[in-house]
């Protein structure tokens, strides 16, 4: 027989999830660990290592549709795991993925000193994709002229956004 993997056949896949959802049920009985906290940490393990590079914001396109479009062309994602990873229902990836292609053509090229964004940031909907994106810069320390220019915006919109996250974020806390 080759080196290469044999698919798994029904047999094997019925057996494996079995042992999981053992492995599953012995972890939330012993030691308390609910199953969604299992695969709630796992998923997010998945979503941090995709990356998001901050270059597709400074374009024209409305920040799902630039992420729509980079998830779909550069990492040949379908549009269903696109939303899953997003939290977004997949007509609404359709969609900002049209969109993006009417407005942008050409594939996106990553950029050498590229700033990079996990995807899993854009999971939690309770901000606008431009209000995360500004969010998980601030967090890193850098100035509203700093993310104004990276993202190609007037530093006045950054000072905007950032007043929006701080109010939401007040909001939330109630």
């Amino acid at each position: 027989m080759s080196g290469k993997k044999q698919p798994f056949g029904v047999e094997k896949k019925a057996k494996l999830i079995s042992a999981i959802g053992t492995l599953l049920n012995y972890l939330e009985e012993t030691q308390g660990i609910s199953k969604i906290d299992i695969l709630s940490k796992v998923q997010e393990s998945e979503q941090k290592d995709i990356l998001i590079p901050l270059s597709i914001f400074r374009e024209e396109l409305a920040g799902l549709e630039a992420i729509s479009k980079y998830m779909k062309e550069n990492l040949n994602l379908s549009n269903m795991e696109i939303s899953h990873i997003l939290n977004r229902s997949n007509k609404t990836i359709w969609s900002a993925y049209s969109n993006a292609v009417e407005k942008r053509k050409k594939r996106f090229e990553a950029v050498d000193d590229e700033i990079f964004l996990p995807a899993g940031i854009f999971r939690k909907r309770h901000l606008s994709i431009l209000e995360t994106i500004v969010d998980f810069l601030k967090k890193r320390n850098l100035r509203n002229s700093q993310i104004a220019k990276i993202l190609n915006k007037d530093q006045r919109t950054i000072w905007t956004v950032c007043s929006r996250i701080e109010k939401k974020m007040k909001k939330l806390k109630r």
